[in-house]
């Protein structure tokens, strides 16, 4: 079915009920208050009920012809047959000027996708005719003929609606006009109801709403500032307002607005001050938002999802004992048990019990992170040396976008280039490559690969690549001074491509490492002693670092602190293989 038949499938379907779906009132979601609505915020009835009553026109006594093509259009439907059946009923519903029939004809023509819009706004304006007093013909009429381009229209029967019928209000317009395919159509219409209205705030949050929902927060910050001036407490275009600042990168003006607000006569409203907390948790103010949740749960301590940010809040502050508790008790119930689990397993890596952590990963079932909380379990599994067991944990993996679909590929080539099945992770990125050719971290990952397998100029040549596509890619820089410096070739170019590193990424092991190990290449053993020690302090007795700094040593002639280095960064490393090799070429 076509786009278009689609949606106005899904405006007529609904049309042809006695009554329109309001916008839900749901936490995070704002919503436009009825004309029954108090000035408190008291929350909207959803849907809104109709007050009107179907009308039927006076029971017909068709032509037996007739009623045997209302047959066939019924089986048709039935079977599926869209199409035959709208033009049956079309055909019966001009003929016969029924509502009944007007109205199935109009469902049936909504699930044709080859339908003629311009039957139907015949059909639409044929509703009109026979039942004015119902609100849902008016709707139907406006819906199809702004379809169709006609804004002219669509606004007259939007006005007649807005006049004539106390359940029709702008909480039914947004509804309406959010489901229309020419979003800047649509925002013309609202934009129009709006300026003739300057002192609605109704309208101007319902054109607030919609610019927003289109992906203009510029306009709708303007619009949802305009109902604010008008009525100063209404809760929801406050909130509107300070979530279009905050994606106009205005967090603080959001953070300001919703203070303002919760320091007076709103200081009791909780979902605005869960609002605040989230914006500040969105801007990493983790204190003050965590200061803002202690105030939740004192008002509301049973809300979970306020409470699982507040663990997380407090696991973020390193107040961890506290985050422990309020985690393990979300961890046995609740709809935020999942996500409280995953959080204990981070905690557990902290805490460095590994065993402890695999089981809270494991015990994740669903939730925004069981991928997350799988690919932990197997990282975790691989380092332990259970490569099997990891493997068969990311086999059965799937992702749902590109991203989660490259991170499983990266962290099974990892497992596998922990487990030393070198060939096994070249055949996984080439075949990825080939879906991806320009991915940066697979280029990485492989040229890692190659480099143990000993083809350093294959390395070289995908560290190339990759930056020839970004070239301040820090790690690329890296790898290629270092791969170059250890071979002593083109020592030159690795000191530009590690001085870059450095300047991009100052105070990094590894780079500071790849410098000393370069300025030992190039003879200048003081040079080298310098840079080592200083890597070797930032990462605390490193394996490989430990080895290029006592090999330094040695050739100074300071043997003895030479073994003491190496010995300190074997107890660490025992089975490293760059360590290992130093000592017993030196240290015979």
């Amino acid at each position: 079915m076509s786009r278009v038949l689609i949606q106005v499938g899904v405006a007529l379907t609904i049309l042809a009920l006695s009554g329109c779906a309001a916008v839900s009132k749901q936490e995070g979601s704002t919503v436009v208050p009825t004309k029954a609505q108090d000035a408190h915020n008291q929350p909207l009835a959803d849907p809104v009920e109709s007050a009107e009553k179907q009308q039927t026109s006076p029971s017909a006594s068709f032509p037996p012809g007739l009623l045997l093509r209302l047959m066939t259009a019924e089986i048709a439907a039935q079977r599926g047959d869209a199409g035959l059946a709208a033009s049956e009923y079309m055909d019966a519903a001009f003929a016969t000027r029924d509502l009944k029939v007007v109205e199935q004809a109009m469902r049936y023509a909504a699930m044709d996708s080859e339908v003629d819009m311009k039957e139907v706004s015949k059909l639409a304006s044929l509703w009109v005719e026979l039942a004015p007093d119902l609100s849902t013909s008016h709707q139907a009429l406006a819906m199809v003929q702004l379809q169709r381009g006609d804004k002219a229209t669509a606004l007259e029967q939007l006005e007649y609606l807005l006049a004539n019928f106390d359940a029709f209000d702008f909480n039914v317009v947004i509804t309406l006009l959010s489901r229309q395919k020419n979003q800047a159509l649509a925002l013309e219409v609202i934009e129009e109801l709006a300026s003739v209205r300057p002192d609605n705030a109704d309208a101007h949050f319902a054109h607030a709403h919609l610019a927003a929902r289109f992906g203009q927060p510029e306009a709708a910050l303007q619009a949802s500032q305009r109902a604010v001036a008008l009525r100063p407490d209404w809760r929801n275009a406050i909130m509107l307002q300070a979530r279009l600042l905050q994606t106009l990168g205005r967090g603080q003006e959001a953070v300001d607005l919703l203070e303002s607000h919760l320091a007076g006569e709103m200081s009791d409203d909780l979902e605005m001050r869960k609002l605040l907390a989230r914006l500040l948790l969105r801007s990493d103010k983790i204190e003050p938002a965590w200061e803002q949740y202690q105030i939740i749960l004192q008002q509301q301590p049973n809300d979970d999802g306020s409470r699982y940010l507040y663990a997380v809040s407090s696991l973020e502050l390193g107040k961890k004992e506290l985050a422990t508790e309020q985690l393990t008790e979300l961890a046995q119930r609740g709809l935020h048990q999942d996500d409280a689990r995953f959080q204990l397993g981070r905690v557990s890596e902290v805490d460095k019990q590994p065993a402890a952590a695999i089981e809270w990963y494991r015990s994740v079932a669903g939730g925004q992170f069981v991928l997350p909380a799988r690919l932990r379990e197997a990282t975790l599994l691989a380092k332990k040396g259970d490569y099997d067991a990891a493997l068969s944990v990311m086999a059965g993996l799937e992702g749902k976008d590109e991203q989660q679909q490259l991170n499983i590929i990266l962290i099974t080539g990892d497992i596998l280039y922990r487990a030393k099945r070198d060939q096994q992770a070249i055949k996984l990125y080439d075949e990825a490559l080939q879906q991806r050719p320009n991915s940066i971290p697979l280029l990485y990952s492989r040229a890692m690969v190659l480099d143990r397998l000993g083809d350093v100029a294959a390395a070289e040549q995908a560290l190339r690549a990759i930056l020839e596509l970004e070239k301040d890619n820090v790690d690329a820089l890296n790898a290629l001074g270092y791969n170059l410096a250890n071979r002593g070739v083109q020592l030159a170019e690795a000191e530009g491509y590690l001085q870059r590193a450095m300047e991009l990424l100052p105070g990094n092991a590894a780079i500071t490492d790849s410098i000393g190990w370069l300025y030992y290449r190039l003879g200048e053993h003081e040079k080298a002693l310098a840079y080592l020690r200083e890597a070797l302090q930032i990462a605390g007795y490193d394996a490989e670092i430990a080895a290029h700094l006592g090999e330094v040593l040695w050739v100074l002639g300071k043997q003895a602190r030479a073994r003491h280095v190496w010995q300190k960064a074997r107890e660490r490393s025992p089975d490293h293989p760059v360590l290992n090799e130093t000592i017993e070429r030196l240290d015979r």
